[in-house]
């Protein structure tokens, strides 16, 4: 296989993957005949009624999503994240993460962590199967990043990441460092980097007629793709703009990316 360069890995294994190496989980994959009641549980879950108050640190990666990904990277500073969580002091922020680049890192970690049991789910699906379905392999990859939304059910994970992979210098700096350990051996990688792997080898299977660099290449621009109309629709929801539908039409997208995807290269 042609070596990718690292650029490109890092875009496409950024919804994914982010900086998945930062994430504790031990879980490893159990087979189970379940797995399809449980990815409806996991998606239908409701909210429990009393939430218990989330924790300084869990509150400064909440409040620091989601001005993030509504402002940019650039344009929040340490000082108002902490005035617009409601915390008094102005160094907190740095107290727990050193730096904004700190920060940026424990939240993808956090959110990593977060989407571990949902990607797991629909891998056991997929194997329960015993399918190399496409459309089911895209939303391996892009399912669990919608599931991470904000109390008001908006998509605060998905805009946060986008202004990162967006941003010039910090894809590289956050996702390119973790390159490697995506290529290793599974054997040394997390259960989440594993997932990743064996699901981007089964789509480079499926498209085996295509060198691996071209796949890679166009995951890469789909990837980008759905972050960026998904955004787009939910900036049309808030403007209540007519003739709108209900929901964001995920079947549209892997329609059009199985397509792309299918598409004779040029090259």
């Amino acid at each position: 296989m042609k070596k990718v360069s690292k650029y490109i890995a890092a875009k496409w294994y950024a919804g994914p993957l982010l900086n998945n190496c930062r994430c504790n989980s031990t879980m490893k994959p159990t087979k189970s005949h379940s797995s399809g009641r449980r990815v409806s549980r996991l998606i239908n879950t409701p909210e429990p009624e009393a939430r218990k108050k989330p924790s300084t640190r869990q509150l400064l990666i909440d409040v620091s999503e989601r001005l993030m990904g509504q402002h940019g990277i650039d344009s929040i500073s340490l000082r108002e994240i902490a005035a617009l969580a409601g915390l008094g002091s102005n160094n907190i922020v740095q107290y727990h993460f050193k730096n904004k680049d700190g920060l940026i890192s424990a939240i993808l970690a956090d959110r990593v962590e977060k989407m571990a049991a949902f990607r797991e789910a629909l891998v056991l699906e997929l194997q329960d199967d015993k399918s190399d379905d496409v459309r089911k392999l895209l939303k391996i990859m892009w399912l669990p990043r919608m599931s991470l939304r904000g109390k008001d059910g908006s998509y605060t994970f998905c805009r946060f990441l986008l202004q990162i992979m967006l941003q010039p210098g910090l894809a590289d700096y956050h996702l390119v460092q973790y390159y490697e350990d995506v290529h290793g051996d599974d054997d040394d990688r997390t259960p989440n980097v594993t997932y990743i792997h064996q699901t981007t080898r089964a789509v480079k299977e499926h498209f085996k007629h295509l060198p691996a660099e071209i796949v890679l290449h166009r995951l890469a621009a789909l990837n980008l793709t759905q972050l960026s109309t998904l955004v787009a629709y939910e900036n049309a929801q808030i403007a209540q703009l007519n003739g709108l539908q209900a929901d964001y039409d995920m079947e549209f997208m892997l329609d059009f990316a199985i397509g792309a995807l299918s598409a004779p290269s040029s090259s």
